[in-house]
């Protein structure tokens, strides 16, 4: 009985392998690790941009890789991705993040499209701001996209429970699946949207903080 969870020190990982530690589990890769930085591109610490990449994509795409033929081996197995509700759309105050989930829930959905023959299920978890210690700890509780926050055990109890539905995509919290359908709808309108609205889309969320330019310092590990 197998299940490997990665950034399960704390959070949503946390509670997770609380979850799984309930059950009987068997080839299940939970990639739950992840890291984010705030504020605007052009004054980001480029060694944390290259750290959150690797974490968020390249280390996803290595475990994935590497535990993957075991799966298919045995006919049999789950893997639950972390995404976000930010996979959706552009985000300004949050590009290089926002495009990390873009590209978790891309490469989930072709990978679940692959091995759909195969009785292995892939699921990609999306939740919104998720009630941390990482809000307290560096001040962020004015912050428009920290006022109304999940708890960690409710987004693990979501996805675990899509998870063993094998439900290919699950949004955490019905604001957040409400403004994810927002996002779908004017999907096809960003391309044309004034670079400026999306900025005011960025602050709406983001609001003004004293990281908004420079977010160097606020690195946040999902554990």
């Amino acid at each position: 009985m197998i299940a490997l969870i990665t950034g399960a020190s704390s959070g949503i990982g946390l509670e997770l392998a609380r979850l799984f530690a309930k059950d009987g589990v068997n080839l299940v890769l939970v990639n739950n690790a992840g890291t984010q930085v705030y504020g605007e591109f052009n004054y980001a610490n480029l060694e944390h941009l290259s750290a959150m990449l690797q974490v968020n994509n390249t280390a996803l795409i290595e475990l994935t890789h590497r535990l993957l033929p075991g799966m298919i081996k045995r006919k049999f197995g789950f893997i639950l991705n972390l995404g976000s509700s930010g996979s959706f759309a552009p985000g300004p105050l949050n590009a290089v993040f926002c495009a990390s989930k873009a590209f978790v829930l891309s490469f989930s959905q072709a990978l679940g499209a692959e091995l759909s023959e195969t009785g292995i299920s892939v699921t990609t978890l999306c939740p919104g701001a998720t009630k941390t210690n990482f809000i307290n700890r560096h001040g962020l509780q004015n912050v428009r996209i920290f006022r109304y926050v999940m708890a960690a055990n409710r987004v693990a109890e979501i996805g675990y429970r899509a998870m063993w539905q094998k439900k290919p995509v699950v949004v955490a919290g019905w604001v957040n699946l409400l403004q994810v359908i927002s996002f779908q709808f004017m999907a096809p309108f960003f391309p044309l949207t004034p670079p400026v609205w999306l900025m005011a889309i960025g602050r709406l969320f983001m609001g003004k903080t004293r990281s908004s330019r420079k977010p160097e310092h606020l690195v946040k590990e999902f554990k």
